[in-house]
């Protein structure tokens, strides 16, 4: 999945074919300079996403975040590509910020997405 700053994540790899892994989103923000890919996650159901909780150590409770599931490419989202904000983010309550132990979140999304076999 190549990214909005221009860089490729993989090296030595090739693109998913389009629809490959649905399931696969790109959590972003604009608390770098700009709408950046931050974090990868995964969608468990049409509204819960499955991520890592130290995506937001560095946030404040308004910093605003966009889920992008269904892109291949994030530089062109593409007719397939769905966007959505986050609701809540349900944070393990014994997460450790120094050991990483427990880095785990369920973000609820603003609205369901559509999903399809």
């Amino acid at each position: 999945m190549a990214s909005r700053s221009g860089g490729n994540c993989i090296v030595g790899g090739t693109d998913a074919p389009l629809g490959a892994w649905p399931w696969i989103i790109s959590l972003q923000s604009t608390w770098f300079a700009g709408l950046k890919h931050i974090c990868r996650g995964s969608l468990i159901s049409s509204q819960w996403v499955l991520t890592a909780v130290h995506c937001f150590d560095h946030t404040s409770p308004d910093t605003p975040w966009h889920v992008v599931i269904g892109a291949n490419d994030l530089t062109c989202l593409g007719p397939r590509a769905v966007v959505r904000n986050i609701k809540q983010v349900l944070a393990h309550e014994y997460y450790d910020r120094d050991t990483m132990a427990n880095d785990i979140a369920l973000l609820e999304l603003d609205q369901p997405v559509l999903c399809s076999s």
